[in-house]
C-alpha cells in the first residue's frame, strides 16, 4: 500500500512538472509574442517620426497616446500607428493627426473596415475639399452615411473617393 501511494505520488510530481513546464513555455511564448509587438509597434511610431516633426520631437507622449487609443477602441497599437503613418503622409501632423487618427478608428469599428481605410477616405476628402483637421468628424459622419444608406462597403467608398478626389 505504502509502495503504490508512493507511486501515486510521483506520478501527481511528474504530471506537476509536466504542468509547470507547459505552463513556462506558453508565458515565454506569450511574452516573445509581446516584445515583438512592442518592437513593431516602436518601428512604426518611428516611421511617424520620419515624417512628422511633432511624433519626432514627442515620441513617448505621442506613442503613449496612440497606445491609450489602442486599449479604448477595438485596434491594435500597430493598426493605428500604421495609420496615423498614412495620415502624416497626407500632411496632418501631432494632435491634429491624432484626432484624425482617433476619428478613422471609430468609424472603422462602426464601418465594419480597417482604421487605415477609413483614414483614407476621410482625409482624400479632406484634401480634395481644403478642409481641417476640425472637420474630419464631419466628413467621417457623412462617409458613414454613404455606407449605411448605400449599397456599397466602405472599402468601396475608399476606392471611389480616391479615384474622384485623390490623396
Amino acid at each position: 500500500a505504502e509502495a503504490e501511494q508512493a507511486a501515486q505520488r510521483a506520478q501527481r510530481m511528474r504530471l506537476g512538472m509536466q504542468v509547470a513546464a507547459a505552463g513556462g513555455a506558453l508565458l515565454a511564448a506569450g511574452l516573445a509574442a509581446a516584445v515583438v509587438s512592442a518592437v513593431s509597434f516602436e518601428a512604426k511610431m518611428r516611421q511617424v517620426a520620419s515624417i512628422d516633426d511633432t511624433v519626432k520631437n514627442h515620441f513617448n507622449s505621442m506613442s503613449q497616446s496612440v497606445l491609450a487609443l489602442a486599449r479604448e477602441l477595438p485596434q491594435s497599437a500597430n493598426t493605428l500607428a500604421a495609420a496615423l503613418y498614412n495620415i502624416a503622409g497626407s500632411g496632418f501632423y501631432g494632435a491634429e493627426a491624432l484626432d484624425i487618427l482617433e476619428i478613422s478608428a471609430k468609424a472603422a469599428a462602426a464601418g465594419m473596415t480597417t482604421t487605415d481605410n477609413s483614414a483614407k477616405a476621410i482625409v482624400a476628402t479632406l484634401n480634395a475639399y481644403g478642409l481641417g483637421a476640425e472637420s474630419a468628424a464631419r466628413v467621417s459622419d457623412a462617409l458613414f452615411n454613404t455606407v449605411n444608406y448605400g449599397v456599397l462597403s466602405y472599402e468601396e467608398l475608399t476606392a471611389a473617393v480616391s479615384h474622384f478626389v485623390g490623396s
